[in-house]
């Protein structure tokens, strides 16, 4: 009995010719996408290039890291538990903000914090 293999198969499989010839119809209505294609890909430089401009224009404007602190990051810099920080915060003296359960601070949260405490501090020793 004839086995039909992998091998067999490619075997009388027709090959493509290494060159088409595109002539008439056929070959202006590729060159019309390829020219369609070419423009596209222009105008996605071009927007790329705007948007790249406007990244680096953002991160050249921006003080601070984004990157949000956590309530271990938090003890971590002023040795305050968590429930030292809970207190803070529903004593409206720590901004801070949640993602799902999870407590962060911003930069800006936390020089806040630094401020009123420091105010706090030389008025209780003046």
């Amino acid at each position: 009995m004839y086995q039909t293999t992998a091998k067999t198969i490619r075997k009388r499989r027709s090959k493509l010719p290494l060159e088409v010839d595109l002539t008439d119809y056929v070959g202006a209505l590729v060159a019309a996408e390829f020219e369609c294609f070419r423009k596209q890909n222009e105008e996605m430089k071009i927007i790329m290039d705007q948007q790249s401009a406007f990244l680096q224009q953002v991160v050249a404007n921006t003080q601070y890291p984004l990157k949000p602190y956590t309530e271990e990051d938090f003890t971590a810099m002023f040795g305050l538990a968590k429930r030292t920080q809970q207190n803070y915060r529903k004593a409206g003296k720590l901004k801070y903000m949640k993602l799902g359960e999870k407590v962060l601070y911003t930069h800006e949260h936390i020089q806040e914090f630094i401020q009123l405490h420091e105010v706090n501090t030389t008025k209780s020793s003046d």
